[in-house]
């Protein structure tokens, strides 16, 4: 099968000895879009996109994008020019000093409380590209797969596929290697719905460097579920993503991608363990745009805990 010949011959231009294809629709699977992940893959290479001339490439998949495929989604109400001309000065000078309204929102610390933070299979899939590619979660970008993160290395990214395909109980999941990170997401999401955190892979791996981390202080790793489930009265699923934080921010190396791995400090007694959670928590929320607060806030321990948090804040910014 010729298969990168066909897309030169397919996505190229007119101009540059091509079809000129214009759309792209695989007829699969929805949940598992080989065809059109390596053709989006494809189209993200710089020798690929040099060749398309001004002409952009849409790929979907016959069952994932139906609604697109079949016309049967809706493009957004035109807006009627003529009404703004025709109205009232009064009125459009009101309309002109509301319209900023809604961009005051991003200025608050965060969204709402959760009660709850679900850690499903994508969760679980970032968690493990970024621990086994030596990234820091955020330096993971939507353009990035696991053949991109591994750096054409066969055997580190097929031991990755085979620790992923463990971890989510699924084996070997088609295209995996090629999708950009949110495809690859949103398939094992839909393949793993039962997934529960944590896997065989990251329960072991989690356990093993927490010991590490947590063993001089005397403290176990079920200590950091009980603070974030007590403590601060955050569910299960906060746990799970504090957990998995801890684990990631107190990494030994730098990062391939620029500086440390670690951003909260390897804490040497009790009372560091817990400004380490509580540094992770906040981590955590901010990476879910939301916003928490320990419920004791106001009182002794809550100004304890504020100040051991400030302080740890303190030694990574310095």
């Amino acid at each position: 099968m010729r298969w990168i010949e066909t897309q030169d011959l397919m996505f190229a231009s007119v101009e540059n000895g091509g079809l000129g294809v214009e759309r792209f629709v695989e007829i699969g699977v929805g949940q598992s879009p080989t065809v059109a992940n390596l053709a989006s893959s494809t189209l993200k290479l710089p020798a690929v996109q040099s060749t398309l001339g001004e002409r952009g490439v849409e790929v979907v998949n016959v069952e994932r994008d139906a609604a697109a495929v079949f016309a049967t989604d809706e493009d957004p109400a035109p807006v009627e020019d003529d009404v703004v001309d025709e109205a009232p000065a009064a009125e459009s000078a009101a309309t002109t000093t509301a319209a900023p309204a809604p961009a005051a929102a991003p200025a608050s610390s965060g969204g709402p409380r959760p009660a709850d933070l679900g850690f499903d299979a994508a969760d679980g899939t970032r968690t493990l590209i970024a621990w086994w590619t030596k990234l820091r979660p955020e330096q993971i970008g939507a353009a990035d797969s696991i053949e991109s993160l591994c750096d054409g290395a066969s055997s580190r990214r097929n031991q990755l596929l085979v620790d992923l395909g463990g971890e989510l109980s699924l084996g070997a999941i088609d295209g995996a290697a090629d999708a950009d990170v949110p495809t690859l997401s949103a398939q094992v999401k839909g393949l793993a719905r039962s997934y529960k955190p944590f896997g065989p892979v990251l329960s072991a791996t989690f356990a093993d460097h927490l010991k590490k981390v947590l063993g001089p202080t005397g403290r176990k790793q079920s200590a950091v579920a009980d603070r974030v489930t007590d403590v601060w009265q955050l569910g299960a699923g906060w746990a799970s993503h504090v957990l998995a934080e801890l684990a990631l921010s107190t990494r030994d190396g730098s990062s391939v991608r620029g500086g440390d791995l670690a951003t909260i400090p390897v804490p040497s007694n009790g009372a560091e363990v817990d400004a380490a959670v509580d540094a992770a928590v906040q981590a955590v929320a901010a990476r879910h745009g939301v916003s928490v607060d320990l419920p004791s806030a106001g009182g002794s321990d809550a100004t304890v805990d504020a100040a051991a948090l400030a302080e740890i804040t303190g030694e990574i910014t310095g």
